[in-house]
């Protein structure tokens, strides 16, 4: 039997180097994690089609934003937009088309729309605009700034124009309502905007039926 003797001072320099790697490689899996999970999250928030938030995340900004209500008093805008004519622009030039017209007026809210605010794809053709604030004046300004920049040939097809615009329902959150009546007057609003022509931004008023 053979025994082998070193002394510590020996061990040192290979002990300390091994150790540092092993740290550099535990704490790059680390980072790789956090960032696969930040991705992850990133995901079940995002719209795929358009890359805003989706339905999901705007009912957790909602939810907030009425804790807020009912801690502070803050009382917020709710908007729900809805393309016109939007079954019309897919029959017409097709799905893939439609889909570039989501894309485009997704854009145009997220440069039109203050960050401070939460923008959404509700569905479909439908979008949904969280205003923090409750100056309706304003809200219907922003509105009808968007609408203008629809008319100026947002949308083409091969260099022809399309029309696209949208009929808006807003509702102004300054009592307190479950969300399912919120989202309820908003869509009223937005009814009724439909009703009269479509191209309308309505204001929810008190007295109207919920349905």
């Amino acid at each position: 039997m053979t025994i082998e003797i070193r002394k510590a001072h020996d061990w040192t320099h290979i002990d300390i180097t091994e150790r540092k790697e092993i740290e550099i490689l535990l704490h790059r899996s680390h980072e790789e994690l956090e960032r696969l999970v930040e991705q992850v999250k990133e995901l079940s928030i995002t719209d795929h089609l358009t890359s805003l938030f989706n339905r999901r995340k705007m009912v957790e900004e909602i939810r907030k934003a009425q804790n807020r209500f009912e801690v502070s008093g803050q009382s917020f805008t709710l908007a729900i937009l809805d393309l016109d004519h939007f079954k019309n622009i897919n029959d017409q030039y097709g799905h893939t088309f439609g889909d570039i017209a989501l894309q485009t007026f997704a854009s145009l809210l997220r440069r039109k729309i203050h960050d401070l605010n939460v923008v959404a794809r509700w569905g479909g053709e439908e979008f949904i605009i969280l205003f923090q604030n409750s100056n309706t004046q304003e809200i219907h300004r922003q509105l009808l700034s968007i609408q203008d920049c629809c008319n100026e040939e947002l949308l083409k097809y091969r260099m022809d124009p399309v029309p696209l615009s949208f009929s808006a329902g807003v509702h102004e959150y300054d009592i307190q309502q479950s969300l399912e009546d919120l989202l309820k007057r908003a869509d009223q609003a937005l009814y009724i905007a439909k009703s009269l022509g479509r191209k309308q931004i309505i204001l929810y008023e008190k007295g109207l039926p919920i349905v």
